[in-house]
């Protein structure tokens, strides 16, 4: 699967999601999907397994542990080399569209399905929120802890080591 594809659709997905819980905030347009909170939500997306469906590893396979919890690179250089702007109206007024194949779009709906099932509520937290939540997960503090000793304020993640790690989606 491709990422960049992937990643767009997920976010126009997650804006859905928003709205489903904020209908009112759909005719304006308003929400407060930034990049850090697409960022933090792409990441517990990852995490999630249905079956033998995943998306940790194909197609997101590079997070970072870094001060503000798992960050994928591939995806962050995606939103900082394109401006992007998560903003319902401008994403389909700009008709950003996504390739992805049939069986694609129904393993990332029903990852989310999943994700909603343990927190229905994750898409109307806060940012740092999901920043602290983030820091609950072992992965994330045994990586960023060793970068710290090393003087470093980021470390990979290996990706076993995130499907092993326990998993918080709420507190």
């Amino acid at each position: 699967m491709n990422k960049l594809e992937a990643t767009k659709y997920i976010l126009l997905q997650l804006c859905n999601w928003y709205y489903e819980l904020n209908p009112s905030k759909r005719v304006s347009g308003d929400n407060d999907l930034s990049i850090l909170k697409s960022l933090k939500l792409i990441f517990f997306l990852s995490t999630i397994k249905n079956g033998e469906d995943t998306l940790l590893g194909d197609p997101f396979d590079e997070f970072k542990a870094m001060p503000l919890g798992p960050v994928e690179t591939d995806v962050y250089d995606f939103f900082k080399e394109n401006s992007y702007i998560i903003n319902y109206h401008k994403t389909f007024d700009r008709e950003i569209t996504y390739s992805l194949k049939d069986h694609e779009v129904k393993k990332i709906d029903s990852l989310i399905n999943e994700l909603k099932k343990l927190n229905f509520d994750l898409v109307n937290k806060s940012a740092f929120y999901l920043v602290d939540l983030t820091h609950e997960w072992d992965c994330w503090k045994n990586s960023f802890s060793e970068a710290e000793r090393k003087g470093s304020n980021s470390k990979d993640m290996k990706i076993d080591e995130i499907i092993r790690s326990n998993k918080y989606y709420s507190y």
